[in-house]
């Protein structure tokens, strides 16, 4: 398929609005949509209104509908929707709204049939599965040098359930041949997520690139990733994928190329990952992944604020229960507790009235006493022990027990709670933060049986350990 909006300057057409067809003129640069009015009776009564954004849309609904989505035909006779954000602007007569999405598809096509799946490009994915590794090391031959290409086709990395539909990701490395540049011989990286059954929801749609939005932060340990390209697909008669759209994602916030040169090593290797793919798209589909504490970009990932802080110890509040439960306890532990819960239910007959339910009330709380921060990370700590005391000897210069970082970090998030903040932060305290935040990494990847040795790659891929 031939699309148009992407490069264009500006873009015209007609959208469906309220109760009519309008003209209007996209800037592609400043992400504005100008809806017209089609006479001048309707421009005078336009100064005079203030028009709410979300209006009745009586479209077709086996169409993609949603009261932030103006759907409309291109000049190219492509079919066009822009995804609008914030309120509809009224500038003297003239419609405008600020647009975040905009999709192009079904070039010359009649009706939208929906779609099979999505084809993803991004500088990360072409990093993360190392596009230049298609071509071969040069050689000379007679005088000549010669470039061999390993070319590979679609190579199934992953699968799994969205909703009630199968989703299977592959990949596949493309040439790209340049002429009058440095580079001429280079490659890029393409992810695709094949549909078990077509969706028309655009909303859906929207949900599901978000999933691989997600999966390129988290390994890249940064929110600034971005797609280079998103486009749809359909499977055709003869059982072929063909491109049938494309999805321009504008200019938003965390969504800044990374200037740092060394991106292309910051960020994990599909052979670290082993087998194992899928149990991060399934971890990240379930929100059992929360992304609130990763870094703005490579730059931020040494630096720490109060805010920052306290959502690592959130995240790893959240996985820990995800992972361990609510209630972990050593055996030792255990058995002590037995021990004083029957202590405690002898002292009820000592009580009548009011004071035996009051024990028995204590009794309750006792049993189901929840565990403290210091004793979860001791607890994680230890169960991730074969992959976390290498990186503790690393980090610190002195032996040091697991105990002590679990202690110093507790102390610090029940100061932060309290909003005190009189805890006087040291270095070691920042060590602590850093071994922290490389553990949520380790308790995920260790819940999905990754390897211990790949593990290990994958925490030195993203914080150079």
């Amino acid at each position: 398929m031939k699309t148009y909006i992407e490069g264009c300057a500006v873009f015209r057409g007609f959208v469906k609005y309220k109760d009519s067809t309008k003209p209007f003129f996209y800037d592609c640069e400043k992400n504005i949509l100008y809806i017209f009015p089609t006479s001048e009776e309707e421009y005078e009564d336009n100064r005079q209104k203030l028009w709410d954004l979300f209006f009745e849309d009586d479209t077709n609904q086996n169409e993609w509908l949603s009261n932030n989505y103006i759907f409309g035909y291109s000049e190219y006779t492509t079919k066009i929707v822009f995804e609008t954000i914030g309120e509809e602007e009224n500038i003297n007569g003239f419609m405008q709204y600020k647009v975040s999405k905009v999709f192009e598809y079904n070039f010359k096509e009649k009706s939208f049939e929906g779609i099979d799946g999505l084809i993803f490009e991004s500088s990360e994915l072409n990093y993360f599965y190392d596009a230049s590794s298609i071509y071969n090391k040069l050689k000379e031959e007679t005088g000549k040098i010669v470039v061999e290409s390993n070319y590979d086709k679609e190579k199934e990395i992953a699968s799994f359930m969205f909703e009630d539909m199968k989703i299977k990701v592959t990949t596949k490395i493309l040439n790209k041949i340049s002429s009058g540049t440095e580079k001429p011989l280079d490659a890029k990286t393409q992810v695709f997520f094949t549909f078990s059954k077509k969706i028309k929801d655009l909303a859906k749609m929207i949900e599901i690139i978000m999933i691989q939005n997600k999966f390129m932060q988290l390994i890249s340990y940064r929110r600034n990733v971005k797609f280079e390209n998103v486009s749809t697909l359909v499977i055709n008669e003869e059982k072929k994928k063909e491109k049938n759209g494309i999805i321009i994602f504008n200019k938003l916030r965390d969504n800044e190329r990374e200037k740092d040169k060394s991106r292309r090593n910051r960020i994990m290797k599909i052979e670290h990952l082993e087998n194992k793919i899928s149990g991060i798209y399934d971890l990240i589909v379930n929100k059992h992944i929360y992304f609130s504490h990763l870094c703005n970009n490579i730059e931020s990932i040494k630096s720490y604020d109060p805010m920052r802080i306290g959502r690592i110890f959130a995240e790893f509040e959240r996985t820990y229960e995800h992972i361990y439960g609510i209630n972990v306890r050593s055996d030792s532990y255990l058995i002590v507790k037995e021990k004083i819960t029957k202590e405690l239910e002898k002292m009820i007959e000592q009580y009548e009235g009011k004071e035996r339910r009051y024990v028995r009330d204590i009794i309750r709380g006792f049993k189901k006493g929840n565990i403290s921060l210091k004793e979860k990370i001791n607890w994680a700590l230890n169960d991730c022990s074969s992959i976390m005391n290498d990186l503790i000897k690393f980090f610190y210069i002195q032996d040091i027990e697991v105990e002590s970082i679990s202690e110093r970090l507790s102390d610090l998030r029940n100061d932060m709670i309290h909003g005190e903040m009189t805890y006087e932060i040291k270095p070691i305290n920042l060590t602590d933060i850093k071994i922290l935040e490389i553990l949520i990494y380790v308790m995920n990847f260790k819940y999905i049986e990754i390897k211990k040795e790949n593990i290990q790659d994958c925490i030195k891929d993203i914080f150079r350990r």
